[in-house]
């Protein structure tokens, strides 16, 4: 698999459509003051067909699929690790990949956030565990943010979860206590949520558990928000109960 087929794998297991990439990418040019920092859907085309990015590109990618710039470097050949034992090379380039992850100031574990099938924390789970996962072309993994509270107890902050991709269409049935209600995964512009929602036409509802301090909110499919999956899956890491 090339550096491009890596990237375009990268960002599709994060559920990001080309619009998301230069969304965010830009919020990220806008934040540094560096309009080289934005990915244009042509430009991010180039790049998961083969072409070199800059720099400048390459940092926002890290920036905007959530991993070091150093992780991928090492694609196009680049040992950062290596560079910075040489002295004051190793000082330059580590300024330069340095400066986009700045202003994500917010902790990985705070937010909701899908987890990479190279992400080391899936071959740290208990190996009872990992024999449950499923094949990673169907299914996802996510780790819920320590202070997400849209579901409460219901899907607690902290928990670890199985996404079926293959499910990605909101339904309704009756269902009989909360517990079995479907919750999805989305994707918008602020990140990724694991929820209740309704869908009526177009317009995807976000549905907060009563006792979360969030808000329901609608969003419009697929230009604000896009289904990733449905969960199926849940473990609290902690106790490992499912």
């Amino acid at each position: 698999m090339g550096p491009g087929e890596y990237i375009k794998a990268l960002r599709e297991e994060r559920g990001l459509r080309p619009a998301d990439v230069e969304r965010l990418s830009q919020r990220l040019a806008d934040d540094l003051r560096n309009p080289d920092y934005v990915i244009p859907h042509a430009t991010l085309n180039g790049i998961e067909s083969g072409s070199t990015p800059t720099i400048f590109k390459l940092a926002a990618l890290a920036a905007v699929l959530a991993v070091r710039v150093e992780h991928l470097l090492l694609l196009y050949g680049i040992d950062i690790t290596q560079q910075r034992n040489r002295g004051e090379t190793g000082a330059r380039i580590e300024s330069a990949e340095q400066r986009p992850i700045a202003p994500l100031r917010v902790p990985l574990s705070v937010q909701t956030q899908l987890v990479p099938s190279d992400n080391p924390i899936l071959r740290s789970l208990p190996a009872g565990l990992q024999t449950r996962l499923g094949p990673h072309h169907r299914f996802s993994y996510a780790l819920i943010g320590t202070k997400d509270d849209i579901l409460w107890d219901v899907l607690p902050g902290g928990s670890f979860v199985e996404i079926d991709r293959n499910q990605n269409a909101v339904t309704r049935f009756s269902w009989t206590s909360l517990s079995q209600r479907p919750i999805y995964c989305l994707w918008h512009g602020e990140g990724h949520v694991c929820c209740w929602c309704d869908q009526t036409g177009n317009v995807i509802t976000i549905v907060p558990h009563p006792l979360s301090r969030q808000r329901s909110r609608q969003l419009r499919a697929p230009r604000e928000v896009s289904v990733i999956g449905r969960v199926t899956n849940s473990w609290q890491l902690g106790t490992l109960q499912n």
